[in-house]
């Protein structure tokens, strides 16, 4: 239980003063021993409360000795004995308070370890523990199934629960506890077979409302409790009528159906491979358990490894022969422990041990892997030629297309497709041999001579892309029949095809697949679920609602986060003012000779103890590389130190994180291109984040999938980073700020990444994806305090970019360029992928409703009294008539061409600028040195133009600054 948890039962058992008393004496406390004390007294209390609350000396020393007894069984004698003395301080407290009679003697202390002994071997009634409020699912389940079960059947289930490995007892100590809790007293529930089914279709409900990411599963957990059952039901202890019911998941999404769908086809393709190599008997053995196993991804991993060793087995378990599954078990062991780690090799050897058991009808019992000294013996192990070629490994791709080719194709056409997939990067050659040994082994099947039949190619090539959908989206056959074309228009190219060759069309990819699954936006409806689509309010009241609740969950992100950063800089500039307080900052002194001392020298670690911070943050100042290293000098391995220290030296991953929230969310960079921003090209040199001297900040990220480099230029200023507040922190200012913080960490590592972070516990790096959304998650929490805002709880960096993106989608009432420009895509990309189609839908629906006003107004034009046909007031029907045509969304054009314009209106002239070298350096040095605020503009604006702009212009821009440098 929790701390307020634990309060709530005290003051509920104890009478007013006693409960007073006892809040007077725990605030007194440390916090270890108010923790430890509370635990203790909750779980005593129904023992405790009716003595202290009545005067009962007699009755306390009874309880006190039954707490004696009851912590000698259940802790170790240091524990028990520390625990008991935490209680016996209460006591002696109520009778420094006069609560208890001075005279009353307590049961004394547990003085020995033979005192624990003797303690430990007296038994408490089951009424005692009963009133126990012990939190150990053990103790608990041991007095439930005393109280609902006969002697018997205790000693039957006792000796289930010892077949079971730990994780396999954790979960039956749950789901039985749970099952005997629900038991009245005096049932006789062994005996019923209707309570027994409708306990476990209850529990099987209850189970389906817990959360997805609850552990242990809640399909384990069932499936525990039916195991348990499926045993007393064979060893006659339940009645036989019985029918155990399976388990029934929760209704599940259609992406979830979609996978499980997949899984299934997946998992009866291995089981129907293993039907055709073993008697009816055996099969329908292996396929109950593979059945009974917890999840679908186990479940085909296990099938996958029984057709690997099915020459292996198959002909031991066809004529149990039971010395000869021994031997060939032996060699699968071996085997599984050379390609896979421990704990794999571990569940998979295990798993098929029990499997093979089972088929076997328990006539041989298999050895099970439970050391890593006998998975390395069996690792060592050289297994027979004969036996390693009955096991079937499975092929990689570049070896599948190699046999392909070697069968199917001609040498020239098996050289050429080897050299058209070869000429792509490795990770992306994958993708195309895949289409290409599928339809080798397609086409082969029907014409061996396929190369010289155009008809077969074209009709072959139809059957290939029809039958793609079945199998794979859209999208994904779209590319995989697009891989397959491009190869073959290379054979024609070559010769090697005939050249009147039909290639049918690919298959026409869909525009209206949606990217996301979940919400994209941080927002309270989802625009993309289409069933709730009813329950929106079409109008212009539910844009502004959109509109306001994202703007608002942007703004608390970013102000945590800039807090975050101004904290966490000031922190960092910080660190020679905390270094100058150490006391030991002599001994960190390159003048004390401290550097010529052998690592393994002794180390005063108690000097720490006096002014630790100061000390810590001397000692790794001196001793940086070793901290990026994560090591410890003069093998300090007690030296505690937290992210506290390490943010005096640099960047964390939560400063990082909330740099890259206030980044996306002015830029629009795409979170996984930001996460790997680089400084410069670590092969051509090339600058990717540059800061010129007006204080803007030119950067290029590199988005993979789009193999594509974008460019944005973040406007800054030259004030200094350290006179910033909070709310002046942008963009330019975060990467001036990353570049200064992270620098000294990327010289020591020679690390090109802008975010190169010290890591706690860890050598300092490029922190993984995760790392920085576990970072991210603290800062959310915390606008989540601040504003209250439930949608905040699930937010990451991508939703930060699209809730941007699509804010400013409705601040400029639909403009579609700006939301691009913002997301750096393409307008399609944009429209498809970030802009949910009911918002766009919206914004055209008030559109239209307000030309169709206008047309309204101007159908009623010719009248005299159109504001009568109306049933407006004059003065309302002008003021409608001009909101109407005001209005930006449609008509403000029109209404300012209809309105006489003032003759003293200004002309705006262009600005000229004559290009030369000459004129780029003068324009560099007037802003600098310049005092007309307008002229400096107007040359800014020059020299971010040329540095926008074509490679002439950028390459006149860098010799210009070369000659102002000199």
């Amino acid at each position: 239980m929790s701390l307020p948890q634990n309060w709530d039962v005290l003051k509920n058992e104890l009478e007013g003063i006693t409960y007073a008393h006892l809040c007077n004496y725990i605030k007194t406390c440390p916090v270890h021993k108010q923790q430890t004390l509370l635990s203790c007294l909750s779980m005593y209390i129904h023992l405790l409360s009716i003595p202290l609350n009545n005067g009962d000396s007699s009755g306390l020393y009874t309880a006190l000795m039954q707490i004696r007894i009851h912590l000698c069984t259940r802790l170790l004698f240091d524990s028990a004995k520390q625990y008991y003395l935490y209680i016996l301080d209460v006591i002696y407290f109520f009778q420094s308070v006069n609560y208890i009679s001075k005279s009353f003697l307590p049961p004394t202390k547990i003085a020995n370890k033979t005192e624990y002994e003797s303690l430990k071997l007296a038994p408490l009634s089951t009424e005692i523990l009963e009133k126990i409020a012990t939190q150990n699912n053990s103790q608990k389940l041991a007095l439930l199934i005393k109280k609902h079960c006969t002697p018997e059947l205790e000693t039957h289930i006792n000796s289930y629960m010892k077949t079971l490995n730990e994780n396999a007892l954790q979960s039956f100590r749950m789901s039985a506890t749970s099952f005997f809790s629900s038991i009245k007293s005096g049932y006789e529930w062994s005996k019923s077979q209707t309570y027994i089914e409708n306990t476990l279709a209850k529990y099987n409900i209850e189970l389906n409302l817990r959360s997805t990411k609850d552990r242990p599963t809640s399909k384990s957990l069932y499936y525990s409790l039916y195991s348990f059952f499926s045993y007393l039901l064979d060893t006659g202890k339940i009645p036989r009528e019985v029918d155990l019911p399976l388990y029934q998941p929760r209704a599940r999404s259609l992406f979830s159906e979609k996978l499980a769908d997949k899984n299934s086809r997946r998992l009866n393709k291995s089981i129907d491979v293993i039907k055709s190599h073993l008697n009816p008997e055996s099969y329908r053995i292996i396929e109950k358990e593979i059945g009974n196993l917890c999840n679908a991804r186990f479940k085909i991993d296990v099938a996958n490894d029984l057709i690997k060793y099915i020459e292996l087995i198959k002909k031991p378990i066809n004529n149990r022969d039971n010395k000869l599954v021994l031997n060939e078990f032996h060699t699968i062991s071996c085997h599984i422990s050379k390609i896979y780690v421990f704990k794999g090799a571990k569940n998979r050897i295990n798993t098929l041990a029990t499997i093979i058991e089972q088929v076997s009808r328990e006539s041989v019992i298999l050895p099970r892997l439970t050391t890593e000294l006998r998975y390395n013996e069996l690792r060592k192990n050289q297994l027979p030629k004969l036996a390693m070629q009955k096991i079937a490994v499975k092929l990689s791709s570049a070896e599948a297309l190699e046999e392909a080719l070697n069968k199917y194709c001609s040498t020239k056409v098996r050289q050429r497709l080897l050299d058209f997939v070869n000429s792509y990067k490795p990770k992306e050659r994958k993708a195309y041999r895949k289409p290409l040994i599928d339809f080798l082994n397609q086409v082969s099947d029907s014409s061996m001579d396929w190369e010289k039949s155009p008809e077969k190619i074209q009709s072959e090539l139809m059957n290939y892309r029809d039958n793609l959908l079945s199998e794979v989206d859209r999208s994904t056959a779209y590319q995989r029949y697009n891989n397959l074309t491009n190869a073959l228009k290379v054979l024609i190219e070559h010769g090697l095809l005939a050249s009147t060759t039909y290639i049918p069309k690919n298959i026409k990819k869909s525009s209206n697949v949606e990217k996301y699954n979940n919400n994209p936006l941080i927002l309270q409806v989802n625009l993309r679920d289409e069933e709730n689509h009813q329950h929106f309010s079409s109008s212009k009241e539910f844009i502004t609602f959109v509109q306001s609740s994202l703007s608002n969950n942007l703004d608390y992100l970013v102000t945590v986060s800039r807090e975050i950063i101004a904290r966490g800089y000031a922190k960092y500039l910080s660190k020679d003012e905390v270094i100058s307080r150490s006391k030991g900052i002599t001994k960190f002194s390159p003048e004390s000779n401290f550097e010529n001392q052998h690592p393994v020298d002794y180390f005063d670690i108690k000097s720490f103890n006096i002014y630790p911070t100061e000390n810590k943050v001397a000692y790794f100042d001196y001793f940086f590389d070793e901290l990026v290293r994560n090591e410890r000098p003069h093998n300090i391995e007690n030296l505690k130190f937290g992210t506290d220290i390490l943010e005096y030296f640099g960047l964390t991953p939560l400063i990082a994180s909330a740099m890259q929230i206030v980044i996306t969310e002015e830029l629009g960079f795409n979170p996984h291109s930001l996460y790997e921003a680089a400084i410069s090209s670590p092969h051509r040199g090339e600058v990717f984040i540059l800061v010129n001297d007006e204080g803007s900040v030119r950067v290029k990220v590199y988005k993979k999938r789009a193999k594509h480099i974008r460019q944005v230029s973040a406007k800054g200023s030259n004030k200094p980073l350290n006179q910033l507040q909070p709310e002046e922190i942008d963009a330019a200012a975060c990467f001036k700020m990353a570049l200064e913080m992270s620098e000294r960490t990327r010289k020591s590592l020679n690390s090109k990444y802008l975010w190169t972070c010290l890591l706690l516990g860890t050598p300092a790096a490029l922190p993984w994806s995760t790392t920085f959304q576990g970072a991210f998650n603290k800062i959310r929490h915390l606008a989540y305090e601040k504003s209250g805002s439930e949608e905040l709880k699930a937010a990451t960096l991508k939703k930060v970019r699209c809730s941007k993106g699509v804010l400013i989608y409705l601040e400029s009432k639909g403009d579609t360029l700006k939301a691009t420009n913002y997301f750096g895509n393409q307008v399609k990309t944009a429209l498809k992928s970030y802009i949910p189609k009911y918002l766009s839908e919206l914004i055209y629906r008030v559109k239209i409703r307000t030309f169709q006003n206008i047309l309204l107004y101007m159908s009623l034009s010719e009248h005299d009294s159109s504001f009568d046909i109306l049933n407006l007031t004059k003065e309302s029907y002008i003021a409608r008539l001009e909101q109407a045509f005001k209005n930006p969304d449609m008509g403000g054009p029109l209404f300012s061409k209809l309105t006489i314009q003032s003759t003293m209106s200004k002309e705006t002239s262009p600005t000229y600028f004559c290009l030369s070298q000459e004129n780029i350096i003068l324009a560099l040095k007037y802003i600098k040195e310049g005092t007309d605020d307008q002229l400096k503009a107007d040359c800014e604006d020059v020299i971010r133009k040329l540095s926008e702009g074509s490679t002439h212009l950028k390459d006149m821009l860098r010799k210009a600054h070369k000659a102002l440098k000199g």
